[in-house]
């Protein structure tokens, strides 16, 4: 079992005066690849709960990209632009695998896109077979819109706040996609 891993988590307050570039997202964090197990260590957020249940599964747990943005304006196109190409050229030169964990946000706009997660989804999913499954952490008070409902998706929220459960979500969203990959449920 092949799964790829990513985070880009941002939450975009369009009131802000101020638009978010690839600085600020530099300014937390931005690992690709084997970086991204390696600099995360035992961090308790969403991206080592999915590790630990992949591990666990004697999955293999394919890194892509980790990067986390804050709170802050909208992001700017061209930095929106370049997490998704460094995100997309990841899993480009990762395939084959079979499922695709993401944590995400789920508030995330930027200059000309007030849904971005569901950019990122689209753009994920082109590069896919027809029914890799996709599994998504979301914020406990993330916009699961219209165009975010695909076939083969799947939505697991925090459930507390303040976010004190954000590891343990990343688990339920990788042990739901262990036992999908196993057969064993069809979310």
């Amino acid at each position: 079992m092949r799964v790829a891993i990513a985070q880009i988590i941002q939450e975009s307050n369009s009131f802000a005066p101020f638009s978010t570039t690839r600085e600020h997202f530099a300014a937390q964090y931005i690992r690709t690849g084997a970086a991204v197990i390696q600099d995360l260590g035992d961090a308790q957020v969403e991206i080592t709960g999915m590790l630990s249940v992949l591990t666990e599964a004697d999955a293999v747990p394919v890194p892509l990209l980790a990067t986390h943005g804050s709170c802050g304006g909208s992001l700017t196109r061209d930095c929106f632009n370049s997490l998704l190409d460094d995100l997309l050229g990841e899993l480009e030169g990762a395939r084959p695998v079979d499922g695709v964990l993401l944590a995400l946000h789920g508030s995330m706009a930027c200059d000309d896109e007030n849904d971005c997660e569901s950019e990122v989804l689209e753009k994920v999913r082109a590069l896919l077979p027809e029914g890799t499954p996709i599994g998504v952490s979301l914020d406990l008070h993330g916009h699961v819109t219209p165009r975010m409902l695909q076939p083969n998706v799947f939505f697991v929220g925090y459930g507390a706040y303040p976010h004190i459960d954000m590891y343990e979500t990343g688990e339920r969203t990788a042990r739901i996609m262990v036992d999908r990959l196993a057969g064993r449920i069809r979310p």
